[in-house]
């Protein structure tokens, strides 16, 4: 099976004995290697072209008459295949020097190698907050941007509208969607919780990296959502998300997301089909963020939050 060992001595006393294991790559081949074998892959689906205008697929054979008048309009369909895992195990044989260890025990913890990123959708949201800058929603590139993230989603109404055009949730879903996982096909901050759409999530008790953190207004069916980058040094949520300050942007967010305490922490969520592991818990380099660096490192440029989300 390929299977390759490494054996390590370690000295039991007072019936404990600790080993520290350091993984390491190899030359940068094989790193490539491994990385290409295990990452998505898109495939093209046959005789399958996306509409870009409508935002849905469509079957045509290659000498449609559409391609050739509309080639621009027309581009073929992919097929996101997820990636693939290895795994490695760590098996560990004790003879200790106590009676309670006088027999040989196995203990067997599996730990998941995966060169995939965690939460692929972030990367693609990373992408579209440095495309944006900080550009206000009313100007361009960012007004276009959001506009056809409300189109995704089948709202028809301007970005620049507080009341029918909030488009936080529309960008997280165009995020997911990219991403190959599922995803709600609304603008509504709260699709998570909408009985139409509640089984494409599932609710993660502990904030991880990339989770979607809903806000529920505390009277009305709305709130804000947004993507989980990590932690603030006062403990705060930090959150990529549209909507914030008319942008795509990191703010940071408490137990609600302003003073006038209007919307509140619901919970944290992922797509029902993503598989949580180890590495999507959030680790020190995930904490003690500071805002301003971040939004800095990530390509936006950012003026002091006034916690607006819509």
């Amino acid at each position: 099976n390929n299977e390759e060992q490494t054996e390590i001595e370690a000295t039991v006393s007072d019936g404990k004995a600790q080993v520290k294991v350091t993984l390491k790559r190899r030359d940068d081949c094989d790193q490539d290697d491994w990385k290409e074998k295990l990452s998505p892959q898109e495939k093209e689906l046959d005789n399958m072209y996306l509409d870009t205008e409508k935002q849905q697929s469509v079957f045509m054979q290659p000498f449609d008459l559409r391609l050739a008048t509309n080639p621009d309009r027309y581009t073929p369909a992919v097929e996101t295949i997820p990636a693939q895992k290895t795994q490695l195990w760590l098996q560990v044989t004790c003879q200790g020097d106590q009676l309670d260890f006088d027999q040989k025990f196995f203990n067997k913890n599996r730990l998941e190698v995966d060169y995939s990123d965690r939460a692929p959708w972030m990367k693609i949201a990373l992408k579209l907050a440095k495309e944006a800058g900080g550009c206000e929603e009313s100007k361009e590139p960012m007004y276009s941007m959001a506009k056809g993230y409300l189109r995704f989603v089948g709202n028809s109404h301007d970005p620049t509208d507080g009341i029918k055009g909030p488009w936080c949730a529309a960008f997280m879903n165009w995020c997911i969607s990219e991403s190959g996982y599922k995803y709600a096909k609304s603008a509504s901050s709260l699709a998570t919780l909408h009985e139409l759409y509640k089984g494409n999530f599932k609710k993660t008790e502990k904030p991880i990296y990339g989770c979607i953190v809903v806000y529920k207004h505390t009277k009305k069916w709305k709130g804000h959502t947004g993507f989980l980058y990590g932690m603030t040094k006062d403990d705060k949520y930090l959150m990529l998300g549209g909507n914030q300050d008319q942008t795509i942007k990191l703010d940071d967010y408490g137990e609600y997301t302003s003073k006038s305490k209007t919307k509140k922490l619901y919970g944290f969520y992922v797509p029902i089909d993503y598989e949580i592991s180890n590495s999507d818990y959030l680790t020190n380099g995930d904490k003690n963020l500071d805002l301003e660096k971040e939004n800095k490192k990530i390509g936006v440029k950012s003026s002091k939050s006034s916690g607006q989300t819509n």
